[in-house]
């Protein structure tokens, strides 16, 4: 019920391009409504290795650079 709300709310926003989402042992993407939605992966139960990203904004582009279990993506 909690996600449903979420997605609700930015779907109304013009403004909002993407939704940085935190944290899904798989990781996820969606684009729905002109509205991209990015699920990181999750860090527990990874013994000997990680999961993260930074993100970098270009004028009409997102970087997405993934490290050990999270993929890299624009």
């Amino acid at each position: 019920m909690e996600q449903t709300a979420v997605f609700i709310t930015h779907k109304t926003r013009q403004n909002v391009k993407i939704f940085f989402n935190g944290q899904n042992h798989a990781g996820g993407y969606q684009f729905v409504a002109n509205l991209h939605y990015l699920t990181f992966k999750g860090m527990v139960d990874a013994e000997n290795s990680s999961a993260f990203a930074k993100v970098k904004f270009d004028e009409d582009t997102i970087f997405v650079q993934g490290f050990d279990k999270e993929i890299s993506r624009k």
